[in-house]
């Protein structure tokens, strides 16, 4: 059989693809469980294959859901994509005791090992792509870019452009921008870049060597688009760390500023990213110049001098500021307000440090530390540590009533006491007055606000309001005829208020709430008391009523103030805590000795 010259160059043209083919796979590296190879082709947006996209393949666990676990290792650079599009990613099988592509966690989850392949190059944008070894696709979509132009247009300081996606907008303000979106000078304030189309992006500026925070308004990416920015000039920022309390002189401390980046989506996706950072010494200005107006968080820190132990005061600063371009913006040093007297709508906390047995501490630190809302220290306000005096006494000038408190004693013999007070105890109350009791580590102080005025009806069938013992201590005894805990727990009040005692302050009444006069008098024969004041609550002379579960306790300071009702406090250990103690037994005096 004889061929044609045409038909003998097609064998020979096929057989030489043949023979290219055969040698180009024989170049391909073998691939095992334990180093799979796979073949990826990479294309555009329209299926064409393109050349030359570099990649770097970092090795990955991958879940079931296709998220990045963990990374492996450190990225290997692989060979550039050739003519029609495909390179070669090599895998590993370095994992100690689990295969390379996957393995069985449970009868339901399957993860297994892959790689994330970091894709660019001159005609693509910058790709990630990752997803489990055995499930990588035949091929891979890059983004083609489209070219459009940044104009400067007004005066600003010498720098230049920065341009990042909108939803890392505060890139912008990072030199690293620059590195991921690279622009090209074409003219003078003209720049172009390539970008994603439909994408929405911002530009920044960067001035000299320290970045400022412009961001431009987004705009979407589209071919042969021009983007007019203007920076404006910048603002300067004079940081003033002045009228430092001695406390703190000379100590360093750390100023930052943050550009807070736009929410997205109804979320707050705000990123602070630092616009400038100083140290210095306490005393000076600290300058940052080239800043964008606008909106800014400052945070400043102050670490206490070595040796000194109070937790205040110290600078820790942080707030939003706002600056004004084409000034300095002078802002002065957010220091705690040392509170040594008592301004209007202030109060002062008195108290007392005592023992278990009644004995007053002297010499005793005490201090008093504020607190929020969220019961986070709260940094704006510093109160002094005092000391007890020769009678256990002690104060705080200047305590405003929108913070709760802790007021506390160190060490008092092998345990340390303190007492809470909240924001609504200081706004009810006028003096507060706080005992500190050794033995009892924690004490909530909870004020009920003014006690009531009652108007009792006396046995003898005489009148008395309760405010005629305005300056003494009250017991309220609240008891019916028809609660019996009420009648025991009125004998265990008579009983207790027969106790000799020191003070003569303390007073005990007991409040009947029975129906009718006759009622109460026929159980005053029945339960006698005679250490108490006894009083029927008329309610045709009060508009006060009570109506609590019976039996009821309530504790009255000598300022008017309800101290605690029952069954929220233990009636001896308030007692004590109020300056109440029983009066020692006298010592008999021995009967004088007979003359021999």
């Amino acid at each position: 059989m004889s061929l044609s010259p045409n038909r003998v160059l097609s064998c020979l043209g096929a057989l030489a693809l043949m023979i290219a083919l055969v040698a180009g796979c024989s170049k391909l590296p073998k691939s095992t469980p334990e180093m799979p190879v796979l073949r990826v082709q990479i294309v555009d947006e329209g299926g064409k294959p393109v050349k030359g996209v570099r990649a770097t393949a970092t090795r990955v666990e991958i879940a079931e859901d296709g998220r990045i676990v963990q990374g492996l290792g450190e990225p290997r650079k692989l060979k550039a994509s050739d003519k029609n599009g495909y390179m070669m990613v090599v895998g590993r099988g370095d994992i100690f005791e689990t295969g390379p592509l996957e393995w069985e966690i449970n009868d339901k989850v399957r993860r297994g090992f892959g790689y994330r392949l970091t894709l660019w190059g001159k005609d693509v944008l910058p790709t990630n792509f990752a997803s489990r070894f055995s499930a990588f696709p035949g091929s891979i979509t890059v983004q083609t870019p489209v070219e459009m132009y940044l104009k400067l247009d007004g005066p600003t300081v010498k720098g230049k452009p920065t341009i990042a996606a909108a939803v890392e907008s505060n890139l912008a303000l990072s030199k690293k921008a620059a590195k991921t979106h690279k622009l090209q000078k074409i003219a003078k304030n003209l720049w172009k870049v390539r970008v994603k189309t439909g994408e929405q992006y911002v530009i920044g500026w960067l001035a000299g060597k320290r970045m400022w925070g412009y961001l431009s308004p987004e705009f979407k990416a589209e071919r042969d688009k021009t983007v007019v920015f203007s920076p404006g000039m910048p603002a300067t920022l004079q940081y003033s760390v002045a009228d430092v309390p001695s406390e703190v002189a000379h100590a360093p401390y750390k100023l930052e500023l943050a550009k807070p980046a736009p929410a997205k989506d109804n979320k707050d996706s705000t990123i602070a990213v630092p616009a400038g950072t100083q140290h210095s010494d306490v005393g000076t200005t600290i300058t940052i110049k080239n800043l964008a107006g606008g909106s800014y968080k400052l945070t400043a820190l102050h670490q206490p001098a070595k040796g000194i132990a109070a937790v205040f005061p110290y600078l820790d600063d942080s707030r939003t500021i706002m600056l004004k371009p084409g000034i300095d913006n002078v802002v002065a040093a957010e220091y705690p307000r040392r509170a040594t007297s008592t301004g209007e709508g202030e109060v002062t906390i008195s108290g007392t440090l005592m023992r278990a047995g009644g004995d007053v501490v002297t010499s005793a630190t005490i201090q008093l530390r504020a607190y929020n809302a969220l019961g986070e220290l709260e940094k704006s306000v510093y109160y002094p540590d005092t000391k007890t005096d020769a009678e256990g006494r002690f104060s705080f000038a200047g305590v405003t009533p929108k913070f709760n408190y802790v007021v506390s004693a160190a060490q008092v013999g092998e345990s340390s006491v303190q007492a809470r007070l909240s924001a609504a105890t200081l706004k009810d109350t006028k003096h507060p007055e706080v005992t500190l009791v050794a033995g009892v580590p924690r004490m909530e102080f909870r004020p009920r606000g003014q006690a009531p005025e009652l108007t009792l009806t006396l046995a003898d069938g005489t009148t008395e309001r309760l405010s005629k013992y305005l300056g003494k201590t009250v017991l309220l005894a609240v008891w019916e005829r028809s609660s019996p805990s009420s009648v025991s727990g009125l004998a265990l009040v008579d009983k207790f208020a027969s106790i000799p005692r020191e003070r003569t302050d303390l007073v005990f009444i007991a409040v009947n709430t029975d129906s009718s006069r006759d009622v109460w008098q026929e159980a005053l024969q029945k339960y006698p008391t005679k250490n108490i004041i006894q009083g029927w609550l008329d309610l045709r002379n009060n508009t006060n009523r009570i109506n609590e579960e019976l039996p009821y306790y309530v504790l009255i300071d000598q300022h008017g103030v309800v101290r605690g009702t029952s069954p929220d406090f233990d009636l001896e250990t308030e007692l004590l805590r109020m300056g109440y103690r029983p009066k020692p037994p006298a010592t008999p005096t021995p009967a004088p000795r007979k003359p021999n």
